[in-house]
C-alpha cells in the first residue's frame, strides 16, 4: 500500500484556484460512459484499502452518479475514508458538521477533521479552524447552536423517507474533476509492485451548499 500517494494527491485535491459548478451531465461527461464502470472500480479499490477510491464513492453516491443515489451509505463510506486518514474526506465531513449537511451540526466535530485535513495543507482548512476557534471561544459550550441539525436538509435522512433526492437539493459540486484520473491514482494507491511512477496530485470533487 502507498500511503505517501494519499497523502500527495489529496494536499492539492482542492488546491486550485479555477473553483467553479459542475452539473452532472459534465461529471458523466468525465467518465468513459455513464460512471457505472468507475464506481465499480473504485469499490474494487475501496476494498483493496485504497481511501481516495472510498472518497470519491461517497460522492458519488450523494449525487447518484453511476450508482442510485444512497445518502446513508455515503456517509458510511465517507466516514471511513475520513477515518483512514484521506485528508479530502477530512474538509468534507468537517464542512458538513459546520453546516448541518447530512449531519447534525456540531461546530467541534467540524473544526476536528478540518483540523486533521489542515495538517496536509488541504484547501482552506486552516483558515476554517481558525474561524471556528473563535466562534467557539466565545460560545456558551453547552449551546444547543453548536449541535442543532439543518432540518431541511436533514429531514428525509432521518424521518426514513425514500426521497433522498430532496437532500441533495441544495448541494453542488465544485472543482474541475476527471473520475478516469482519479480511478488511475486510487489503483496506484492498492499497488505493493511494479507500480507507475507516483502522481503528486488530482482533481476531485467535493460538496457545498449552493450560494
Amino acid at each position: 500500500m502507498k500511503s505517501i500517494i494519499s497523502v500527495l494527491i489529496v494536499v492539492s485535491i482542492f488546491g486550485s484556484s479555477s473553483v467553479g459548478a459542475m452539473s452532472e451531465s459534465k461529471l458523466i461527461s468525465l467518465c468513459e460512459s455513464d460512471c457505472t464502470t468507475e464506481y465499480q472500480f473504485f469499490r474494487k479499490y475501496t476494498e483493496q484499502g485504497s481511501s481516495l477510491a472510498e472518497f470519491a464513492m461517497a460522492i458519488m453516491l450523494y449525487q447518484g452518479i453511476g450508482v442510485e443515489q444512497n445518502i446513508e451509505k455515503a456517509n458510511r463510506h465517507l466516514a471511513r475514508a475520513a477515518r483512514k486518514g484521506e485528508p479530502g474526506a477530512q474538509y468534507q465531513l468537517g464542512y458538513f458538521y459546520e453546516h448541518g449537511l447530512f449531519k447534525a451540526k456540531n461546530l467541534k466535530s467540524a473544526r476536528k477533521w478540518y483540523y486533521l485535513a489542515s495538517r496536509k495543507n488541504t484547501l482552506d482548512a486552516k483558515d476554517k479552524v481558525a474561524k471556528l476557534d473563535e466562534l467557539l471561544e466565545h460560545r456558551d459550550q453547552n449551546s444547543t447552536e453548536d449541535t442543532v441539525g439543518d432540518s431541511a436538509v436533514n429531514s428525509d435522512i432521518k424521518s426514513g423517507s425514500s426521497n433522498l433526492a430532496s437532500a441533495a437539493e441544495r448541494i453542488t459540486v465544485v472543482m474541475q474533476a476527471d473520475y478516469r484520473q482519479i480511478l488511475k491514482a486510487a489503483k496506484i494507491q492498492t499497488c505493493n509492485a511494479n507500480c507507475d511512477p507516483y502522481w503528486t496530485n488530482v482533481l476531485a470533487p467535493i460538496l457545498k451548499l449552493k450560494r
